[in-house]
């Protein structure tokens, strides 16, 4: 998820801020799972808009619930 997503080693540094769900998941990676599985489950089309490669991993994760 870290180096997938663009995070950095330390998890508090994204590569592209503008892909996260929101902004609460610029905390760190953790914060950044939390809020693209709570946007997937919640608002998908919303999040498939803004970030498709969190969509589609959230999809994966959750064996497309």
């Amino acid at each position: 998820w870290v180096k997938l997503m663009g995070w950095d080693d330390t998890w508090k540094k994204v590569a592209d801020p503008s892909s996260l769900p929101s902004d609460y998941a610029k905390t760190n990676a953790k914060e950044d799972l939390s809020e693209t599985v709570k946007f997937y489950l919640y608002a998908p089309d919303e999040l498939k808009k803004k970030s498709p490669e969190r969509y589609e991993f959230a999809k994966k994760l959750l064996g497309g619930a």
